[in-house]
């Protein structure tokens, strides 16, 4: 346990500090608690746009049209994936962008960065491996998506040629016009 005067010696020290002031500190100070986002736990990034995100997962649904919790779960699994997967190409673009490219400034030089701090010394090794679970997590809910979809409907097929409804009349013949 530390003793009062080593805690006060902390504390003195602790407002001494300024923080990173190079433009490179800085840029990975940013992102220290997110280090790539291929894993993270928020859908939407620090600059990444919030719109794009909504506009993605309403096509997505307006396309699959779920329904239930388990296929909307599904589909909402989808759409994360395909996000991720979108990160991660962003994070290979940045990563092949020169440092004095004006295009690199920003979010694709912050991804860049972050990701090459965070993944050494195999970082193209590792942005691969990332982008292959990604895939795989997509393709294992777009085929669990597309089988529930299938089961409801040749469930509902089933179920309506069981009842066939084209015999059943709910007007009275007797009735007059």
């Amino acid at each position: 346990m530390a003793s009062a005067r080593q805690i006060q010696s902390n504390q003195a020290n602790a407002k001494l500090s300024t923080g990173p002031n190079s433009e490179h500190g800085k840029a990975v100070s940013r992102t220290n608690a997110v280090k790539h986002g291929l894993q993270a736990a928020t859908f939407v990034l620090p600059g990444e746009d919030q719109e794009e995100f909504k506009t993605l997962s309403d096509a997505l649904f307006a396309e699959t049209k779920p329904q239930g919790m388990l296929e909307v779960k599904l589909a909402e699994e989808v759409v994360i994936c395909l996000w991720r997967l979108r990160r991660a190409r962003n994070v290979e673009f940045g990563l092949f962008l020169e440092s004095q490219s004006e295009r690199s400034q920003g979010y694709f030089r912050d991804l860049r960065l972050s990701f090459i701090n965070n993944s050494q010394p195999d970082f193209f090794g590792k942005l691969t491996r990332y982008e292959k679970a990604i895939e795989n997590s997509l393709y294992r809910a777009l085929n669990k998506l597309n089988e529930l979809q299938s089961i409801r409907s040749s469930t509902l097929s089933a179920a309506n040629e069981l009842i066939d409804v084209t015999s059943v009349s709910i007007v009275n013949d007797n009735q007059t016009e």
